[in-house]
């Protein structure tokens, strides 16, 4: 019986351990079974939403203006209002925020690059749209200064009486102080500049109190003394451009006034460095001659005439030496002198009546270098002309808190106003690309304008020709972007391809170790056959063993009973009972192992996972074969766009290149329209200059004439002197 139990109990031991090995396995089949197949990318397509995009477009225009790149500006808002926006069109309150942003950066940009009639533009329909909007403030005052520096200066007045308190007062103070002094008005210019004065902007306060003593000597000559004390300690603390011009003004008032000698002292303050250097020499020539130093006056006469011989005041200069010369009793120097200036003034005349070739010539080197614009300069002879910072009124703060509707800054960060001198125009002509052409004088370009309409004509012209390399510039930009756009697309399906091809080599990669755990599995697979076979068999001889044991104990449990008959007691009887129960269930269980063996052996782990494995090499290679198809269906979409792409250009760059080709011919209509102002323009100062040095000449052989007859008569006088034997010299002739 102990047999019989030890041999069951091993088949119970493995019958009992089946379950878990089936479930095990059952687990992993599952899984192999029911794994959820892979998806493609969940691809997420944003909802349209113009007006934010709109907003966006808006903010980075404002962000390249305030970062001072207006050409970038400028072209995304003129493609935002060229129409390429619903949102531009909305009726709604947002809508209209967009359009009136739109609009005033549009005029911000155009006021920064100096395009002064799309400015006012864009300006006058924006206070159309909302006249009492909050950029309306702002627009007016740079209107205002739009109108000063076209010389508009009743209009820049009347707009300066009329401006609101914000953004900038003391600017608008100090432009209609300006304006009104311009006018003639300077009980009006004092008024103005008087309130700058009293707010004590440091940007203008020291140019305020400048004008402000200018206005004064202006209205009342009597007062030149008044205002040179108040000018005089402007230059102590002032940057040196403006000192200089301050000294040189003080100088003047102190000539006016008839302080010659403290007029000559201030002038000489001023270093030959400085662009007013040529007019305070002169200053302080004149100075000294009305003084009496008539040898310091010559020498700086005869060294502006030399220094500078382009400038207007070198003929006078060159007579004035040979006055003094003549004031010294010096007759034979001036008679020479006087014969070398007409000789030279002769040959400069018939020079400049044969410049009719290079007239043209410079004109167009004057407006391909776009200096055309210096040779209009006003009272640039003179220090007091004052120039405002290109970004006066519309400083990086003003623009932002507009947008943003906030208060503007109090005093915003601007340059301070700067005086156009001699020396600034000639920077800009030695420093022109391409240079002037050999031979033509310098003087034409420092002359006065032929006549108001020349000016007006001009400052058309110049604004024309602004526009057309305005435009030029947003269709070069527009091209390069586009251009920029083309290669990044190429370098991007350049990628891609790199990209696809390295996938296909890792995909070639996993192909070949997937073909190699596929053949570790195969001859793993023989080795588990013929232990499964080993197993199968021991396990079905035990189920059969166990089953005959089992048998076997039920006929003799049989016969045993049959045996005692009545004699057993009830307690024989319910052993009896239980152990052919009990061999009945070992004969059950031997039974289900049997009929199961098969199944058993293929739920333990090492087949079950042997057989999970074979799947998912399987779907592995399987979905490696479908990832080479689609890579390679991929890879050909690539390579046939990379070659479209490489073969030409897009649509974006052959609208932009038609667009700056359009640009190109409109720029050079500009500049031939430009130039033929410049050519006539120098052409009468030629003809202007001409009579001026034939005058001059005039007065050269008139001062020739005259120190040959004063030699002249100083020779005879030498001569009877000597001749009565008298020592004493003839005095000196009247003049």
């Amino acid at each position: 019986m102990a047999a019989i139990l030890r041999t069951l109990g091993a088949a119970a031991i493995l019958g009992v351990a089946l379950p878990a090995a089936a479930q095990q396995g059952g687990v992993l089949a599952d899984t192999a079974k029911h794994a959820p197949a892979p998806q493609g990318p969940v691809v997420v397509t944003p909802a349209t939403d113009q007006a934010r995009g709109v907003d966006a477009e808006i903010r980075t225009a404002l962000f390249d203006l305030v970062s001072n790149k207006p050409l970038a500006a400028l072209s995304r808002l003129q493609w935002l209002s060229a129409g390429h926006s619903v949102a531009l069109t909305d009726k709604s309150e947002a809508g209209e925020r967009s359009r009136e942003d739109l609009l005033f950066l549009l005029a911000e940009s155009y006021y920064r690059m100096g395009l002064s009639i799309s400015f006012r533009v864009s300006a006058q329909q924006l206070l159309l749209m909302a006249p009492q909007g909050r950029y309306a403030p702002l627009i007016q005052m740079q209107l205002m200064l739009d109108a000063y520096r076209r010389g508009d200066y009743a209009t820049a007045r009347a707009m300066a009486a009329k401006m609101p308190a914000t953004p900038d007062a003391a600017l608008a103070d100090f432009v209609g102080g300006l304006a009104a002094y311009q006018t003639g008005d300077y009980a009006g210019a004092r008024a103005g500049l008087a309130k700058v004065i009293a707010g004590g902007d440091p940007a203008y306060l020291p140019y305020a109190k400048y004008m402000d003593a200018l206005a004064t000597m202006a209205g009342d000559t009597t007062r030149a003394a008044a205002a040179l004390s108040s000018i005089a300690p402007l230059a102590a603390n002032s940057p040196s451009t403006f000192a200089d011009q301050v000294r040189l003004t003080a100088s003047q008032l102190a000539y006016q006034n008839g302080r010659f000698d403290s007029a000559a002292r201030i002038a000489a303050q001023v270093p030959s460095t400085s662009g007013l250097a040529p007019d305070a020499q002169l200053a302080r020539a004149w100075a000294l001659y009305r003084a009496g130093r008539l040898d310091s006056a010559a020498a700086l006469f005869g060294d502006f005439a030399t220094r500078y011989p382009y400038l207007p005041g070198r003929d006078e200069a060159r007579l004035m030496h040979g006055q003094i010369l003549l004031e010294q009793h010096q007759p034979a120097a001036a008679e020479s002198y006087f014969g070398t200036v007409g000789d030279s003034l002769g040959a400069e005349i018939a020079a400049m009546q044969k410049m009719n070739a290079a007239m043209k010539e410079a004109a167009q080197a004057l407006v391909a270098a776009r200096t055309a614009g210096a040779m209009y300069a006003r009272a640039a002879a003179t220090g007091k002309s004052l120039m405002l910072a290109p970004d006066a009124g519309a400083e990086g703060a003003v623009l932002v808190a507009a947008f943003s509707g906030t208060p503007a800054p109090a005093h915003p960060d601007t340059m301070a106003p700067r005086a156009l001198t001699i020396g600034t125009l000639q920077t800009r002509f030695d420093s022109m690309a391409p240079p002037l052409p050999a031979g033509v004088p310098r003087r034409l370009f420092y002359s006065p304008i032929t006549n108001p309409r020349a000016f007006d004509s001009a400052g058309a012209g110049a604004q024309n020709l602004l526009g057309s390399d305005l435009l030029d510039a947003v269709a070069r930009y527009r091209l390069q972007n586009a251009t920029q756009d083309h290669v990044m697309r190429v370098l991007a399906l350049r990628n891609l391809q790199a990209l696809i091809t390295e996938g296909n080599a890792n995909l070639t990669e996993m192909n070949k170790q997937i073909a190699m755990t596929q053949d570790s599995v195969a001859k793993m697979g023989g080795v588990l056959a013929n232990a499964r076979g080993k197993v199968h068999d021991a396990l079905a001889t035990q189920a059969a063993a166990t089953q005959k044991a089992a048998a076997l104990n039920v006929q003799k449990l049989d016969s045993v009973k049959a045996s005692l008959g009545m004699a057993a007691s009830p307690v024989d009887a319910d052993i009896l009972t239980i152990e052919r129960s009990t061999a009945q269930i070992y004969q059950q269980m031997a039974e289900f192992v049997a009929a199961r063996a098969d199944s058993a052996v293929g739920r333990h782990p090492a087949y079950a996972l042997r057989d999970s494995l074979v799947v998912r090499l399987a779907r592995a290679k399987t979905l490696s074969a479908q990832g080479q198809q689609l890579l390679a269906a991929n890879g050909a979409l690539v390579t046939a766009e990379l070659a479209r792409v490489e073969a030409g250009e897009s649509d974006e760059m052959r609208a932009a290149r038609q667009q700056l080709a359009a640009a190109d011919q409109q720029r050079a209509a500009a500049e031939q329209q430009m130039i033929a102002l410049v050519d006539g323009e120098l052409r009468g100062r030629a003809a202007q200059l001409v009579d001026a040095l034939k005058h001059s000449r005039e007065a050269a052989d008139y001062g020739s004439a005259s120190a040959a007859f004063f030699n002249v008569i100083e020779q005879k006088a030498a001569g009877a002197s000597g001749a009565s034997g008298g020592s004493a010299p003839a005095p000196a002739p009247e003049r």
